[in-house]
This record gives C-alpha cells, structure tokens and sequence, in this order.
C-alpha cells in the first residue's frame, strides 16, 4: 500500500466502485447479482446435502447455549408485553 493511499481519506462508496471498476475489479454488487458462467457450472449430478439438523450434533455446548438465550430471549418479550399493557391500563383507568 502507498503512503498516499494511508493519508487519505476514506472513500465513498460510489467513488471506491469507481475507482475498482478503473481496476477491472467486480464490485460487491456484481458479485452478488451475477449469473454464474456457463464454463464454470459443472455438468456433474448434485450431491445430496443433508440437512442442517442431521449436520449438528446435539452434544454441542453451542446449542445448549442457544437455547437457554432463546428461553431467555422469549421470557424477555413476554414481560415486555406485559409491562406495555399494564401501563396502557394504568394510564387508561387512572388518566
């Protein structure tokens, strides 16, 4: 990297696009819209990818963590609606 290039300011995005496509590079929207070529498909038959649940294993100390967040996650939003209520009513019957 150039010593200008640390000294300047940050890009916007139009002129950072610009200045990739000066570099024939493809930009993220490109990357992401683009239809892939017809060289690079592969004429060979589609493996069969399991699903997500028979991939992970239930003794992963990830998903325990993920459920009791969830749980959590959960019993949060059901207060919140609650307290909301309440003070609907509260302001409802009191005002």
């Amino acid at each position: 990297m150039n010593h200008e290039d640390q000294e300047e300011q940050p890009l916007s995005r139009q002129a950072y696009r610009r200045q990739q496509a000066k570099r024939g590079r493809k930009g993220p929207e490109e990357t992401v819209d683009s239809e892939p070529d017809a060289d690079v498909v592969s004429d060979a038959p589609d493996e069969e990818i399991p699903p997500i649940s028979e991939t992970r294993s239930h003794t992963d100390p990830s998903d325990a963590r993920t459920v009791k967040l969830k749980h959590k996650l959960n019993l949060v939003i059901i207060g919140l609606v609650i307290a909301i209520i309440l003070v609907y009513l509260v302001l409802f019957f009191v005002g």
